[in-house]
């Protein structure tokens, strides 16, 4: 009887070890709840995968995750962005983009100075080994993976093919830049500039792009009665999709995040005035379920999260009584019919 006592604990010693930073180690948590949508068309079922907890290799940090490729392979990490001096806290001039191969588990670049400390908006990071753009200071890292080789920039807009309006919506006009077939960026600027003058203008947004177009949310209303979401296709027209207040009564809250999967299937929206919440509307089903319910009514928060094909999601997760986040989260979300 005593050796069986100490035989579970020691397993489950073990079990907490290995748990606690070891990224091979996946805690699964199925929700496979079928009930029916509010408007009764169609289920799916919702699968959450922690992918990794607390670090890389021990030293890389997963509160630092700013981008994840389509396939999953390549994360980008930026590090130590601030520091801290006499007059309080400032930006590092040692901050540092790391880009981290978690398929061959080896760091493929890592980039110091005081220009990677500015805050980083979006990034989108291609199958295509090591090539990164980053929204903000509007450059391409290109990368072949060389030993010792350091990634070249370059301007992102001279490099593409073809430019295309797409529309305008409330006097911003929407460009499309083609890089490639698969490569496909669309900017947003202010109506009556003209498209030569697109890679001259400051504050550019960069959207993710799905295969139908891109999404966008018009909200109406003193208290938001409308939260409209549009489809706005590459052919320029803009379709009416839902009423998102209608699906989800947190929305009237407001929109302040939306990403499409790659088929433009699911979304993942976060409601309120900063992104901490997560949750995703499946377009076939009218069905929206909450991933993370965010500060002010979870200590759980959203701090990032990417699309990997179209069927899942990752999301980094931080709860907010982890003051140093060192078990902050990247969790995937998987969806099945």
């Amino acid at each position: 009887m005593k050796f069986s006592v100490l035989k579970l604990l020691l397993i489950c010693t073990l079990l907490v070890f290995f748990s606690s930073g070891c990224v091979k180690i996946h805690q699964v948590k199925e929700n496979t709840r079928m009930e029916s949508n509010p408007t009764g068309e169609g289920t799916y079922s919702l699968k959450e995968v922690i992918v990794a907890r607390g670090t890389i290799s021990g030293k890389h940090k997963i509160s630092n995750v700013v981008g994840i490729s389509w396939d999953g392979n390549y994360w980008l990490f930026q590090n130590n962005r601030f520091v801290s001096d006499g007059d309080g806290v400032k930006q590092n001039e040692n901050a540092s983009l790391t880009l981290w191969d978690n398929r061959e588990r080896k760091v493929l670049f890592n980039l110091k100075g005081l220009e990677y400390a500015s805050y980083i908006r979006s990034v989108f990071i291609s199958s295509n080994k090591g090539k990164i753009y980053i929204e903000g200071n509007g450059k391409t890292l290109d990368f072949t993976g060389q030993k010792n080789e350091l990634p070249i920039e370059y301007d992102l807009l001279p490099k593409a093919s073809s430019y295309k309006v797409l529309g305008e919506i409330n006097d911003t006009l929407y460009v499309s830049a083609v890089l490639s077939e698969k490569e496909r960026y669309i900017y947003s600027i202010p109506k009556g500039k003209p498209i030569s003058e697109l890679k001259f203008l400051k504050n550019k947004h960069i959207y993710d792009v799905c295969e139908k177009g891109f999404y966008t949310i018009e909200q109406e209303g003193e208290k938001l009665e409308n939260v409209l979401l549009y489809l706005v296709g590459f052919d320029g027209n803009k379709q009416l999709i839902v009423d998102m207040a209608k699906v989800d009564i947190s929305c009237i809250q407001g929109i302040t995040l939306l990403d499409a999967s790659h088929d433009g299937r699911y979304i993942l929206y976060s409601v309120g005035k900063t992104p901490t919440s997560l949750a995703v509307y499946d377009i076939n089903s009218k069905d929206s379920r909450i991933l993370c319910l965010g500060d002010g009514v979870s200590t759980e928060i959203r701090k990032e999260n990417f699309w990997c094909g179209n069927r899942e999601a990752l999301a980094v997760i931080w709860d907010i009584n982890d003051k140093e986040q060192k078990n902050v989260v990247l969790k995937k979300f998987i969806m099945t019919d």
